[in-house]
């Protein structure tokens, strides 16, 4: 047994089979029981047998030889075509087998590659399902963006003019800063030089307060003089400053003596106490507000009398 190109076994079969067809010649007969040899002799070696009518033994025992040589031939032609059946039918088997596998390998091939097929073509639906889910997410993604980008052109912008808000601010903090600084230096250097009239003031005040005080004093005694005289003409001029004592007997006139009014120095004194502390009162929390001015603020509007 062979093989051929495609992969199937060939079958060669063995000489004895292509000798001629004798002995099927030689195993069939004829109708009427002679042997079908007989027919296929020749006409010439048939004629002379048929011309001798007077000698059947010849005819007799050529007819057993050539029966025995057929059958002899024909055992060996069974026996070979048997044995070629056999190797055929062996051949025969394992070629079946041989397909069997193949067919069974092939089949095996087909299955595999038919899943193979249907889990591929389930993964290209997925991929193609995937391929269309991220693009419209990319889709959605692109239009996140347009908004994103137009939100923060329109936050860099409001950011820009809230900056620029900002710095113009500061500027005019810084201007109007300086400007108090300005002012309160002006501020602080006219209270300097009030406060040194006040304190000139006070100091003056004093002294007209002592000398009132002396002159007050003065005329008590000048006038208390006066009385004792009229009521006691017999002590002499001078003698009640000299001995600062009052007489026995004229402590009760004394004491009945009316408190005097007050003069209009003293009216006078009076009202400036009352003016300076008033001018305290007014001066202390400006004094204060020079040394720790008010913070800063932008939103406040600035006074029309203020200078800055």
């Amino acid at each position: 047994m062979d093989t051929a190109e495609g992969g199937k076994p060939s079958v060669t079969f063995a000489p004895e089979i292509q000798e001629p067809s004798t002995s099927q010649a030689a195993n069939s007969s004829t109708k009427n029981g002679t042997p079908a040899i007989q027919q296929s002799l020749p006409t010439s070696l048939s004629a002379p047998l048929a011309s001798l009518p007077s000698e059947p033994m010849l005819i007799d025992q050529s007819n057993r030889d050539m029966n025995g040589f057929n059958q002899r031939r024909a055992t060996e032609i069974i026996i070979n075509l048997t044995q070629e059946i056999q190797r055929l039918q062996i051949s025969l088997r394992d070629v079946k087998d041989s397909c069997d596998r193949d067919l069974k390998t092939a089949t095996d091939d087909a299955n595999h590659y038919r899943t193979e097929r249907n889990r591929l073509k389930t993964d290209l639906e997925k991929a193609i399902k995937d391929v269309d889910y991220f693009q419209n997410l990319s889709e959605v993604y692109k239009k996140e963006r347009q908004e994103l980008k137009t939100q923060l052109t329109l936050q860099d912008e409001a950011h820009r003019k809230r900056e620029e808000g900002l710095r113009r601010d500061a500027k005019n903090a810084t201007s109007e800063l300086l400007g108090w600084k300005k002012t309160s230096e002006n501020q602080s250097r006219l209270l300097s030089d009030r406060q040194l009239e006040l304190d000139d003031a006070r100091k003056r005040l004093r002294e007209m307060q002592d000398q009132l005080h002396a002159g007050h004093n003065q005329e008590d005694r000048e006038m208390l003089h006066a009385q004792s005289k009229e009521n006691a003409p017999g002590i002499e001029e001078g003698q009640w400053e000299s001995q600062n004592i009052v007489p026995a007997g004229d402590s009760t006139k004394l004491s009945k003596f009316p408190s005097p009014m007050p003069s209009r120095k003293e009216l006078v004194i009076s009202a400036l106490e009352k003016a300076f502390i008033q001018l305290d009162e007014i001066i202390g929390p400006a004094l204060q507000e020079a040394v720790a001015p008010e913070p800063y603020n932008p939103h406040k509007r600035r006074r029309r009398d203020d200078p800055s």
